[in-house]
């Protein structure tokens, strides 16, 4: 398989296509920075193409240094304000009466409006945010092992939850 050109649809449909090319539908992925980013959004346009995923700062880009950022907020795969994605972020709400109230809140603006159903429900039950202090951007090059040790222990919190 080649990458046709380097744009968050053609990444996304590359990095579904490669993970079923191999058979391995279901997997774990960790993706980190544009690579996360990828990795949701093939995830919310393929449900169940992964069975879980670590984003490791998929948020931190700016949409006006980066092609693909912008073509992701053309094409309505993600939402921008402000000077960078994780300035939207910060401004979300941080609390919601339920999973529920989140979905329903959520589901109406970008990323998640652009999701498949199923993605988001998941998305929104799933997600977590885990702050690691002393690292920036490149902790996984900075900390490996810590950023390992991280992943890991999500991935079998999820490997052990009951599958719907």
């Amino acid at each position: 398989m080649t990458l046709p050109q380097y744009t968050v649809p053609a990444v996304a449909e590359y990095l579904t296509g490669a993970v079923d090319a191999a058979g391995m539908r279901g997997c774990l992925c960790f993706g980190h920075s544009a690579g996360g980013a990828f990795a949701i959004i093939a995830s919310s346009r393929s449900p169940g193409l992964f069975s879980a995923i670590v984003s490791f700062e998929a948020v931190a880009a700016s949409p006006a240094s980066h092609a693909f950022m912008r073509e992701a907020r053309d094409s309505g795969a993600i939402a921008t304000a402000g000077p960078s994605l994780a300035a939207m972020a910060l401004r979300r709400r941080a609390l919601f009466a339920s999973s529920a109230d989140a979905l329903a809140r959520l589901s109406q603006k970008p990323p998640l409006a652009g999701m498949h159903p199923e993605a988001a429900r998941l998305f929104v039950q799933h997600a977590r945010l885990v702050e690691v202090p002393g690292v920036s951007h490149f902790g996984p090059l900075e900390q490996p092992r810590l950023i390992a040790d991280i992943a890991a222990a999500f991935f079998r919190q999820q490997q052990q939850r009951p599958r719907l």
